[in-house]
């Protein structure tokens, strides 16, 4: 319950390392422990809204900083404001912690010049998936984390489906484990471009992205 303890872990963590790293090292994985231990009922409501706080906090104040992209992610990032046009959405599967993993991947976007949207799942109505469905530029990006990441998203993937049946569809099921292709699988008919369990991945996939691809 220190906000100041935790903004000096993020600067840190920074030193010699870049924001993506550090939202994939540290902020994600908070997320992530947050939410298995709010489910076992040993996270009350006011620590669970102190820790999404502080976690939009660090964002905030290291949003803007100077070292973004690591190696692997820095030539797609310089050649992403090319495809602009193509826009991005990306949606919480299920609640603020899924969310707040869907703003880090959009702020990421957002530097290196892409156009996105963030919408909570309850956003995610009729009327809009209809819109989206009519543009096939969009791309999308279903934000889940655990414990229940995969019913969570496979749900939310069917809906989507219906809409933007050939669109590009990026499931993040942050820090999960297994196979990719078999995670993938499981979705069925309704099963999305590609999974993804961390922001490295995910940006890899949606930094150049500039059509669709269907599955």
């Amino acid at each position: 319950m220190d906000h100041a303890s935790a903004r000096n872990i993020a600067t840190r963590y920074l030193e010699g390392r870049t924001l993506v790293e550090l939202y994939d090292a540290v902020l994600l994985p908070a997320l992530m422990l947050a939410e298995q231990d709010k489910n076992k009922g040993s996270l009350d409501a006011v620590r669970t809204t102190y820790l999404y706080q502080s976690i939009t906090e660090v964002m905030a104040e290291h949003g803007d900083s100077k070292d973004v992209w690591p190696e692997s992610l820095r030539k797609s990032a310089q050649r992403a404001s090319q495809y602009r046009g193509c826009p991005i959405v990306c949606v919480a599967a299920h609640d603020e912690a899924d969310e707040l993993a869907a703003m880090m991947v959009a702020q990421l976007l957002e530097r290196a010049g892409r156009h996105t949207m963030v919408l909570a799942p309850s956003a995610l109505t009729e009327e809009i998936l209809e819109r989206l469905g009519k543009d096939g530029d969009t791309s999308t990006l279903l934000s889940a984390l655990p414990p229940f990441a995969f019913a969570h998203a496979r749900g939310l993937c069917q809906q989507i489906r219906e809409h933007m049946p050939k669109n590009r569809l990026v499931v993040g099921l942050w820090c999960a484990e297994g196979d990719l292709d078999d995670l993938r699988s499981r979705f069925g008919k309704s099963r999305p471009t590609a999974i993804v369990v961390n922001l490295q991945q995910a940006l890899l996939q949606l930094l150049e992205c500039r059509t669709p691809r269907s599955v």
